[in-house]
């Protein structure tokens, strides 16, 4: 095949092959994982963080959470991460100049820790 063709059974934009990746990273992201969670739990829930393309970064509220959930009579702030970095999103919080205003308010923050065992996610969960 010479000049930009290309074989019948296969396409350069294969639906099925964009759909599978993005399943894949789907199921790599703790966040929906957290998110789902919280619903389940009765809040309604908002994704604070968002991706700058320009920079190729990632940006949290307050540079330390990731969810706010309202309902059940309360806000709580969620830091979503792996369960290895549960202590140093702990500090990153704690050192974070927003955190005492954010007790003040009445908050709860939480860390939701993730990890997989066999084929189950786990979630270890701490609240500061």
């Amino acid at each position: 095949m010479s000049n930009g063709e290309t074989d019948d059974s296969t396409s350069f934009f294969d639906a099925q092959a964009i759909a599978s990746k993005t399943q894949k990273t789907k199921r790599l992201n703790p966040t929906p994982r957290s998110r789902a969670e919280m619903i389940a739990r009765g809040y309604q829930v908002a994704t604070v963080e968002y991706y700058n393309a320009f920079t190729r970064r990632k940006h949290d509220l307050f540079n330390c959470i990731d969810l706010l959930c309202i309902g059940n009579g309360e806000t709580v702030a969620v830091q979503v991460t792996s369960r290895e970095n549960i202590s140093h999103r702990r500090h990153k919080i704690e050192e974070n100049e927003a955190y005492p205003e954010m007790l003040r308010s009445g908050w709860r923050v939480l860390i939701h820790g993730w990890d997989k065992e066999g084929r189950e996610w786990r979630l270890k969960e701490v609240e500061l």
